[in-house]
């Protein structure tokens, strides 16, 4: 299965356990005061359209979003047939012209990019400079990627290297362990601030719900378990959550798991200009 299927499939269920609009806290006071109403506005990967909604409260001229998967498009189509001069199609960000955008918007995007380990570096370095592209001169970018403090498997309870081996070193490899870096590797976009969120992935009272482990839609809220089912690894995750269940140990192992990311929160937000 390749990323589009994996979203296409879990499109339907995508939103039940996920976040809604993480890191949206810190973005806003990014924002704050800093679009007018003569803004065109971007959302590469808009996904169900989420962050579409939380954007039209910003002043704009025009407030668009492209995905590559048919079925999450569809599902923003609920969201924003109510908002102002907002408009979503399938596309790639290939094919947007250059200088389109006062500010393009990308959450949760390159670390989804590929399934190629071994090139995932220099792909997501082409997306930036398609990113920076697409940007108006002065054009600003806010990306968003996952966390990795110290190492991706103490960023979640779930994340063990001893029964996800193959799935965690994927995201090592997707997930940029340093985004200030990657995008200054263009050496072209400027006032560079990275910030880390509080947010998790999960809505709060979802993340560490045993209830919900052998539920298919809280698997939707996390790309991790694409890869996770892609690599076979499921079921090892599924019988190391029973065997724990049935010696009444899963709720310690959890919070002791969890307590390796150290409240830290899983989501990176990078603001630049170009």
């Amino acid at each position: 299965m390749n990323i589009q299927e994996s979203y296409n499939k879990k499109s339907y269920f995508y939103d039940d356990y996920r976040k809604n609009t993480p890191g949206w806290e810190e973005i806003n006071n990014i924002l704050k005061n800093k679009l007018n109403d003569d803004v065109s506005i971007l959302d590469v990967g808009c996904g169900t359209g989420v962050f579409l909604e939380k954007l039209q409260n910003f002043n704009y001229k025009e407030l668009h979003g492209i995905d590559p998967s048919n079925s999450m498009i569809e599902k923003s189509y609920e969201k924003i047939k109510y908002i102002d001069n907002c408009k979503v199609w399938k596309d790639y960000i290939e094919n947007i012209e250059d200088d389109k955008y006062d500010l393009v918007f990308c959450n949760q995007v390159i670390q989804n990019l590929t399934l190629d380990k071994n090139n995932a570096f220099n792909i997501r370095n082409n997306f930036y400079n398609h990113l920076y592209r697409i940007l108006k001169p002065n054009g600003q970018l806010i990306l968003t990627t996952r966390n990795i403090c110290d190492k991706y498997s103490n960023m979640y309870w779930y994340a063990d290297d001893d029964i996800l081996n193959k799935s965690i070193n994927n995201m090592e490899c997707f997930v940029p362990k340093d985004l200030d870096y990657e995008v200054r590797t263009i050496n072209k976009f400027k006032n560079i601030e990275i910030l880390t969120s509080n947010d998790l992935i999960y809505k709060n009272d979802y993340y560490i719900n045993t209830n919900l482990l052998g539920n298919e839609s809280w698997y939707a809220a996390d790309s991790f378990w694409s890869h996770v089912e892609r690599n076979n690894e499921l079921d090892n995750f599924k019988n190391n959550i029973e065997k724990l269940k049935n010696n009444n140990e899963l709720n310690s192992y959890i919070n002791n798991r969890d307590k390796l990311r150290n409240n830290a929160g899983h989501i990176k937000i990078c603001y630049c200009v170009k």
